[in-house]
Protein backbone atom coordinates (compact mmCIF):
# COMPACT_ATOMS: atom_id res chain seq x y z
CA UNK A 1 0.00 0.00 0.00
CA UNK A 2 1.23 3.63 -0.29
CA UNK A 3 1.48 4.02 3.28
CA UNK A 4 4.07 1.09 3.30
CA UNK A 5 5.75 2.63 0.68
CA UNK A 6 5.66 5.93 2.72
CA UNK A 7 7.15 4.13 5.44
CA UNK A 8 10.27 2.24 3.92
CA UNK A 9 11.26 5.41 2.43
CA UNK A 10 11.40 7.29 5.81
CA UNK A 11 13.62 4.05 6.91
CA UNK A 12 15.99 4.17 3.99
CA UNK A 13 16.16 8.22 4.92
CA UNK A 14 16.60 7.99 8.46
CA UNK A 15 18.22 4.81 9.28
CA UNK A 16 21.94 5.47 7.67
CA UNK A 17 21.29 9.52 8.68
CA UNK A 18 20.85 8.78 12.60
CA UNK A 19 23.85 5.86 12.05
CA UNK A 20 26.19 8.18 10.13
CA UNK A 21 25.36 10.97 13.15
CA UNK A 22 25.87 9.00 15.81
CA UNK A 23 29.02 7.82 14.52
CA UNK A 24 30.31 11.67 13.90
CA UNK A 25 29.63 12.95 17.11
CA UNK A 26 31.11 9.86 19.18
CA UNK A 27 34.56 10.06 17.08
CA UNK A 28 34.50 13.67 16.55
CA UNK A 29 34.36 13.99 20.24
CA UNK A 30 36.61 11.42 21.10
CA UNK A 31 39.60 13.53 18.79
CA UNK A 32 38.91 16.94 20.29
CA UNK A 33 39.52 15.04 23.81
CA UNK A 34 42.81 13.39 22.74
CA UNK A 35 44.09 16.90 20.83
CA UNK A 36 46.23 18.89 22.92
CA UNK A 37 44.39 22.14 22.85
CA UNK A 38 43.34 24.35 25.73
CA UNK A 39 39.89 25.05 26.84
CA UNK A 40 39.87 28.28 24.44
CA UNK A 41 40.72 26.45 21.56
CA UNK A 42 38.62 23.32 22.10
CA UNK A 43 35.86 25.66 22.55
CA UNK A 44 36.86 27.05 19.44
CA UNK A 45 37.02 23.89 17.81
CA UNK A 46 33.62 21.91 18.92
CA UNK A 47 31.98 25.45 17.15
CA UNK A 48 33.61 24.52 14.04
CA UNK A 49 33.09 20.55 14.03
CA UNK A 50 28.80 21.58 14.89
CA UNK A 51 28.93 24.05 11.25
CA UNK A 52 30.63 20.95 9.68
CA UNK A 53 27.93 18.76 11.09
CA UNK A 54 25.49 20.47 9.99
CA UNK A 55 27.26 20.84 6.50
CA UNK A 56 27.53 17.04 6.16
CA UNK A 57 24.60 15.99 7.59
CA UNK A 58 22.87 18.74 4.74
CA UNK A 59 24.87 16.93 2.24
CA UNK A 60 23.73 13.25 3.37
CA UNK A 61 20.61 14.39 3.75
CA UNK A 62 20.87 15.37 0.21
CA UNK A 63 22.29 12.14 -1.37
CA UNK A 64 19.62 10.11 0.29
CA UNK A 65 16.72 12.18 -0.69
CA UNK A 66 17.93 12.25 -3.83
CA UNK A 67 18.45 8.69 -4.42
CA UNK A 68 15.15 7.92 -2.56
CA UNK A 69 13.63 10.10 -5.10
CA UNK A 70 15.32 8.58 -7.97
CA UNK A 71 14.02 5.07 -6.96
CA UNK A 72 10.53 6.74 -6.73
CA UNK A 73 10.01 7.86 -10.29
CA UNK A 74 11.65 4.40 -11.68
CA UNK A 75 8.72 2.24 -9.60
CA UNK A 76 6.66 4.97 -10.76
CA UNK A 77 7.74 4.72 -14.67
CA UNK A 78 7.92 0.69 -14.51
CA UNK A 79 4.04 1.06 -13.00
CA UNK A 80 3.06 3.18 -15.65
CA UNK A 81 4.72 1.18 -18.39
CA UNK A 82 2.79 -1.76 -16.81
CA UNK A 83 -0.36 -0.32 -16.68
CA UNK A 84 -0.25 1.04 -20.42
CA UNK A 85 0.75 -2.49 -21.54
CA UNK A 86 -2.01 -4.06 -19.96
CA UNK A 87 -4.50 -1.20 -21.25
CA UNK A 88 -3.22 -2.08 -24.57
CA UNK A 89 -3.44 -6.03 -24.10
CA UNK A 90 -7.38 -5.29 -22.53
CA UNK A 91 -8.14 -2.89 -25.64
CA UNK A 92 -7.19 -5.63 -28.19
CA UNK A 93 -8.71 -8.24 -26.63
CA UNK A 94 -11.59 -6.20 -26.36
CA UNK A 95 -11.53 -5.24 -30.12
CA UNK A 96 -11.42 -9.28 -30.93
CA UNK A 97 -14.50 -9.84 -28.52
CA UNK A 98 -16.47 -6.96 -30.25
CA UNK A 99 -15.47 -8.09 -33.94
CA UNK A 100 -16.38 -12.23 -32.67
CA UNK A 101 -18.84 -13.78 -34.47
CA UNK A 102 -20.26 -15.31 -31.36
CA UNK A 103 -20.70 -13.48 -27.99
CA UNK A 104 -17.60 -14.16 -26.25
CA UNK A 105 -18.68 -14.24 -21.79
CA UNK A 106 -18.64 -16.25 -18.50
CA UNK A 107 -21.38 -17.70 -16.90
CA UNK A 108 -21.03 -18.13 -13.09
CA UNK A 109 -23.22 -20.36 -10.62
CA UNK A 110 -23.00 -19.75 -6.68
CA UNK A 111 -22.79 -22.84 -4.31
CA UNK A 112 -26.62 -22.27 -3.53
CA UNK A 113 -26.71 -22.44 -7.00
CA UNK A 114 -28.09 -18.79 -8.47
CA UNK A 115 -26.41 -17.70 -11.85
CA UNK A 116 -25.07 -14.27 -13.14
CA UNK A 117 -22.46 -13.64 -16.10
CA UNK A 118 -19.40 -12.13 -14.77
CA UNK A 119 -18.30 -10.91 -18.01
CA UNK A 120 -20.30 -10.50 -21.54
CA UNK A 121 -23.44 -9.53 -19.85
CA UNK A 122 -23.40 -6.35 -22.04
CA UNK A 123 -23.24 -8.03 -25.50
CA UNK A 124 -25.93 -10.92 -24.43
CA UNK A 125 -28.10 -8.28 -22.81
CA UNK A 126 -28.06 -5.94 -26.13
CA UNK A 127 -28.91 -9.21 -28.45
CA UNK A 128 -31.60 -10.23 -26.38
CA UNK A 129 -33.43 -7.34 -24.66
CA UNK A 130 -32.15 -8.38 -21.13
CA UNK A 131 -30.82 -5.12 -18.65
CA UNK A 132 -26.75 -5.81 -18.84
CA UNK A 133 -26.96 -4.45 -15.06
CA UNK A 134 -29.75 -7.71 -14.33
CA UNK A 135 -27.73 -10.48 -16.21
CA UNK A 136 -23.95 -9.06 -13.99
CA UNK A 137 -26.18 -10.09 -10.79
CA UNK A 138 -28.63 -12.81 -12.05
CA UNK A 139 -28.40 -14.73 -15.00
CA UNK A 140 -32.66 -15.97 -14.52
CA UNK A 141 -33.24 -14.08 -17.15
CA UNK A 142 -31.65 -15.32 -19.82
CA UNK A 143 -32.36 -18.81 -18.75
CA UNK A 144 -35.96 -18.34 -18.86
CA UNK A 145 -35.62 -17.61 -22.54
CA UNK A 146 -34.73 -21.13 -23.44
CA UNK A 147 -37.27 -23.19 -24.76
CA UNK A 148 -39.57 -25.06 -22.40
CA UNK A 149 -38.49 -28.69 -23.94
CA UNK A 150 -35.12 -27.56 -23.71
CA UNK A 151 -34.42 -26.03 -20.52
CA UNK A 152 -34.22 -29.43 -18.83
CA UNK A 153 -31.54 -30.85 -20.88
CA UNK A 154 -29.56 -27.23 -20.97
CA UNK A 155 -29.85 -27.26 -16.77
CA UNK A 156 -28.73 -30.57 -16.28
CA UNK A 157 -25.49 -30.19 -19.22
CA UNK A 158 -24.49 -27.33 -16.79
CA UNK A 159 -24.85 -29.26 -13.58
CA UNK A 160 -23.17 -32.09 -15.20
CA UNK A 161 -19.87 -30.12 -16.31
CA UNK A 162 -20.31 -28.16 -13.11
CA UNK A 163 -19.69 -31.05 -10.94
CA UNK A 164 -16.77 -33.10 -12.87
CA UNK A 165 -15.25 -29.64 -14.45
CA UNK A 166 -15.29 -30.92 -17.72
CA UNK A 167 -15.81 -29.05 -21.07
CA UNK A 168 -19.23 -27.80 -21.88
CA UNK A 169 -20.87 -27.83 -25.16
CA UNK A 170 -24.71 -27.53 -25.65
CA UNK A 171 -27.25 -26.37 -28.17
CA UNK A 172 -30.87 -25.63 -27.21
CA UNK A 173 -33.48 -23.23 -28.43
CA UNK A 174 -33.65 -19.85 -27.41
CA UNK A 175 -37.17 -17.44 -27.50
CA UNK A 176 -35.76 -14.17 -28.74
CA UNK A 177 -38.65 -11.54 -27.82
CA UNK A 178 -37.88 -9.94 -31.15
CA UNK A 179 -37.22 -12.75 -33.85
CA UNK A 180 -38.99 -15.59 -32.00
CA UNK A 181 -37.36 -18.51 -31.88
CA UNK A 182 -33.47 -19.23 -32.67
CA UNK A 183 -31.13 -21.96 -31.90
CA UNK A 184 -27.99 -21.38 -29.97
CA UNK A 185 -24.76 -23.14 -28.86
CA UNK A 186 -22.19 -22.91 -26.33
CA UNK A 187 -19.13 -23.99 -25.76
CA UNK A 188 -17.09 -23.00 -22.73
CA UNK A 189 -14.25 -24.18 -20.37
CA UNK A 190 -15.37 -24.74 -16.28
CA UNK A 191 -13.06 -23.27 -13.62
CA UNK A 192 -14.09 -22.94 -9.67
CA UNK A 193 -13.49 -20.04 -7.59
CA UNK A 194 -12.50 -19.89 -3.83
CA UNK A 195 -15.45 -19.40 -2.59
CA UNK A 196 -17.21 -22.58 -4.42
CA UNK A 197 -18.36 -21.15 -7.35
CA UNK A 198 -18.36 -22.51 -10.84
CA UNK A 199 -17.61 -20.38 -13.81
CA UNK A 200 -17.33 -20.89 -17.69
CA UNK A 201 -15.44 -18.99 -20.04
CA UNK A 202 -16.58 -19.46 -23.39
CA UNK A 203 -18.74 -18.13 -26.49
CA UNK A 204 -22.30 -18.41 -27.08
CA UNK A 205 -23.32 -18.32 -30.88
CA UNK A 206 -26.32 -18.08 -32.98
CA UNK A 207 -26.24 -21.53 -35.10
CA UNK A 208 -30.04 -20.98 -36.60
CA UNK A 209 -28.50 -21.15 -39.97
CA UNK A 210 -27.05 -24.08 -39.35
CA UNK A 211 -29.87 -25.60 -38.18
CA UNK A 212 -32.22 -24.60 -41.51
CA UNK A 213 -29.67 -25.69 -43.27
CA UNK A 214 -29.06 -29.13 -41.95
CA UNK A 215 -33.55 -28.96 -41.70
CA UNK A 216 -33.72 -28.32 -45.44
CA UNK A 217 -31.43 -31.15 -46.36
CA UNK A 218 -32.97 -33.51 -44.37
CA UNK A 219 -36.59 -32.62 -46.15
CA UNK A 220 -34.59 -32.53 -49.84
CA UNK A 221 -33.12 -36.19 -48.66
CA UNK A 222 -36.77 -37.14 -47.70
CA UNK A 223 -38.09 -35.77 -50.62
CA UNK A 224 -35.92 -37.69 -53.13
CA UNK A 225 -36.08 -40.94 -50.88
CA UNK A 226 -40.31 -40.85 -51.49
CA UNK A 227 -39.77 -39.89 -55.10
CA UNK A 228 -37.70 -43.20 -56.21
CA UNK A 229 -40.18 -45.18 -53.73
CA UNK A 230 -43.17 -44.35 -56.05
CA UNK A 231 -41.04 -44.46 -59.38
CA UNK A 232 -39.97 -47.89 -58.31
CA UNK A 233 -36.02 -46.62 -58.98
CA UNK A 234 -32.64 -47.38 -57.05
CA UNK A 235 -29.59 -45.19 -57.58
CA UNK A 236 -25.80 -46.28 -56.62
CA UNK A 237 -22.23 -44.61 -56.37
CA UNK A 238 -19.82 -44.78 -58.95
CA UNK A 239 -16.64 -45.11 -57.78
CA UNK A 240 -14.14 -44.15 -60.69
CA UNK A 241 -10.99 -44.79 -59.30
CA UNK A 242 -11.83 -48.13 -59.05
CA UNK A 243 -14.42 -48.59 -61.65
CA UNK A 244 -16.34 -50.20 -59.51
CA UNK A 245 -20.15 -49.77 -58.66
CA UNK A 246 -22.32 -49.77 -55.92
CA UNK A 247 -26.11 -49.87 -56.06
CA UNK A 248 -28.22 -48.74 -53.60
CA UNK A 249 -31.47 -50.89 -53.28
CA UNK A 250 -34.72 -49.31 -53.02
CA UNK A 251 -37.75 -51.47 -51.36
CA UNK A 252 -40.65 -51.77 -54.24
Amino acid sequence: SMKQVGSTATTRIVLPYVLISSLWILLSDRLLGILPLDDAARAQWSVYKGWLFVGVTAVLLAGLIRRESASRARQVAKRVTAEHALREAHDRVARIVATSPGIVCSFGMRPDGSTWFPYGGERLGAHFGIPEARLAEDASAFLALAHPDDLGDLQASIAESAQRLTPWRHEWRVRDPVRGLVWVEGHSMPHREPDGSTVWDGVATEVSWRKQAEAALRESEERLRLALDAAHMGTFDWDIPGLVRKPVPVDA
